[in-house]
């Protein structure tokens, strides 16, 4: 999601002039967004070129409650429950919080994706795990070039195995279907996997 920063997402619309920007979140509203744009004091050229959605990115099509971090200073919500410093009851309740997979949206959006940035708060765990046939399925056929995750490891502690896999499963599982680790932020939590190599058959199979 983008909650309430688009800074990374005019700028791919700023240095690229061909480039469209699809921005996904299903906790703001498109007025919120609209007031994003103004506060990046974005043009009507500009504006024609991203463009929002009040749904997020999930492992399957559904609706799902989220929880906010008792820090103000963190406006992200979580899907993950039982956080320590987040509220135990849900921030907002379906249908307003709908997320839907890779592979709905795309048939929706039936452009190149260059670049598919996943800042998921923990659900990145979730949509990348090797059972999730489905997003390998997706990764082996869709075109996209770069696939940019934010790693929330610190929402996993109180999750156990059989609920999420970690991000060495989520690389294994990029890395079966062609994308290698390219780059790693200073912070380690934001890792760019590349489509550099041939999927291999664990990509698809079951």
């Amino acid at each position: 999601g983008i909650g309430g920063d688009i800074t990374f997402d005019m700028s791919i619309v700023r240095r690229h002039r061909k480039a469209h920007v699809w921005c996904f979140d299903p906790t703001i509203s498109k007025q919120q967004f609209d007031q994003l744009l103004n506060k990046q004091n974005a043009s009507a050229e500009e504006r024609e070129r991203i463009s929002f959605f009040p749904f997020g990115l999930g492992a399957r099509d559904d609706v799902m409650p989220m929880y906010k971090s008792e820090n103000p200073k963190i406006g992200s919500l979580s899907a993950t429950p039982g956080l320590p410093g987040y509220r135990p009851a849900p921030y907002l309740n379906a249908p307003l919080l709908q997320v839907h997979t890779l592979a709905w949206i795309a048939t929706r959006q039936p452009h190149q994706v260059d670049l598919l940035k996943v800042d998921v708060e923990g659900a990145e765990f979730d949509v990348f795990s090797p059972q999730n046939a489905a997003i390998r399925r997706w990764l082996y056929s869709a075109q996209v070039s770069q696939v940019l995750i934010e790693f929330h490891d610190r929402f996993i502690r109180r999750r156990t195995r059989t609920e999420v896999s970690g991000r060495a499963a989520v690389t294994t599982v990029l890395r079966n279907c062609g994308f290698l680790k390219r780059h790693i932020s200073a912070s380690k939590e934001e890792v760019l996997f590349v489509r550099i190599a041939r999927p291999t058959p664990q990509c698809v199979n079951d």
